[in-house]
Order: structure tokens, then C-alpha cells, then sequence
């Protein structure tokens, strides 16, 4: 069973971020569409669906498509591209470049140094988030759209 697009009637009344936001909702759909999912799943994702047609506006595309892309992850394991490395980057910066900039800052009396800890920080998130984003590709577990 296949999961429905969503088509607006009022389609020229939608502002172009609006059908921009729409575009990318129905390319996650026809990304889906090419997987594996059970029934459970389809009739999950088809409630996100009647959302956004019943409403569709920027934030409600935007907030279904999210619920949509969690609930896959959780259930199959499917993430959207870059989604490894986003997530990483920011805990990178955070968990492992402040204490290390704030270690440096304050063994060298100077906190402006902090900023050394936290480009670290990035760049360990990247290379985390690439290696593993590039390994759900190798799975066959990235969708081809971006979040």
C-alpha cells in the first residue's frame, strides 16, 4: 500500500516558503514509498498526512514531517541526510569542546582560549557525524531527502 501525496487545492494562495516546505513533505513521502514499511507504520504516517492536508501551513508541514522522520527512525532506523552530523556537531561542541577549551582557558589563566576547546569540539562532531551518516548510507538507511 502506497502512502498518498499531499495536494493542495489552493495551491497558488500558498506562500512560496509554504511550497517549498510541501515539496520537500511529499519527497519524504515518495522516499517512503520505495521502502519497506508494514501496516502500522502506512496508517501512522497517513494521520500525519490528513494533518497537513487539513492544514497546511509552514509550521504543520514542518512539525509532521519531523514527527514523521522520528517515527521512522525509531521504528526502522531511516534518518534524513546529514541528520549524524548534525546531531553530532552540536554535541561535539558541547559536551566535548567546552570542557576541553574551559580545561585550557583555565590552565593557562586566560578563558578566551575556550573557543580552541569548542572548534575541536566541531570538528570531532563532524568526523563522528560523517563516519556515521556514511555508514546509514552503506545500510541503506538515509533517506534521500534533507531535514
Amino acid at each position: 500500500m502506497e502512502l498518498p501525496q499531499v495536494e493542495v487545492k489552493e495551491k497558488d494562495q500558498l506562500k512560496n516558503k509554504e511550497k517549498r516546505a510541501l515539496e520537500q513533505f511529499n519527497a519524504l513521502i515518495s522516499a517512503l514509498n520505495d521502502r519497506e514499511l508494514d501496516q502500522e507504520m502506512i496508517e501512522h504516517i497517513k494521520g500525519n498526512i490528513s494533518n497537513v492536508r487539513s492544514e497546511p501551513n509552514y509550521n504543520t508541514i514542518k512539525k509532521e514531517e519531523s514527527k514523521i522522520l522520528d517515527y521512522v527512525k525509531k521504528k526502522q532506523g531511516y534518518v534524513a541526510k546529514n541528520h549524524y552530523m548534525t546531531l553530532w556537531i552540536a554535541l561535539g561542541m558541547s559536551t566535548i569542546g567546552v570542557p576541553i577549551g574551559l580545561a585550557i582557558g583555565l590552565a593557562l589563566d586566560q578563558l578566551g582560549f575556550m573557543g580552541i576547546g569548542i572548534g575541536g569540539g566541531l570538528a570531532i562532531g563532524v568526523a563522528i557525524g560523517s563516519k556515521k551518516d556514511k555508514n546509514a548510507k552503506e545500510q541503506g538507511k538515509q533517506l534521500p531527502i534533507t531535514k
